[in-house]
């Protein structure tokens, strides 16, 4: 069986987490957030609706600071995930407050990090 890390369960990663959930692929699912009362509680509610439908998958989450680089590592390294997705970005809520005109006009020339795909 192989095992996928999902790192950010912001808006994207919390997507890919219950596309994967409710995929039909022998996976077990870790998912990763420097949030952990959040992250706890997506992975736990997207799991217990995928169980009222039938579908039981081995889910677990794990708290990752991606700015602390050695803890990372040692989480990456005890979860020995065969895929790491990273959705993580810094602060990409901070993209809400622009004018839709002013993100229209940014995405069109520039992605840097911190700043996802719109």
């Amino acid at each position: 069986m192989k095992k996928v890390m999902i790192v950010g369960l912001g808006e994207l990663g919390s997507n890919v987490y219950q596309l994967l959930l409710n995929s039909g692929a022998p996976l077990k699912i870790v998912t990763a957030d420097v949030n952990e009362d959040t992250g706890i509680r997506k992975t736990n509610l997207m799991k217990y609706v995928a169980g009222q439908m039938g579908i039981d998958r081995e889910v677990e989450f794990v708290k990752v600071d991606l700015f602390n680089i050695d803890e990372t590592a040692s989480t990456i390294d005890i979860v020995d995930p065969d895929i790491i997705y990273s959705a993580a970005t810094l602060q990409s809520w901070l993209l809400r407050l622009f004018p839709k005109k002013f993100l229209t006009s940014l995405t069109k020339r520039v992605l840097v990090p911190g700043f996802p795909c719109i």
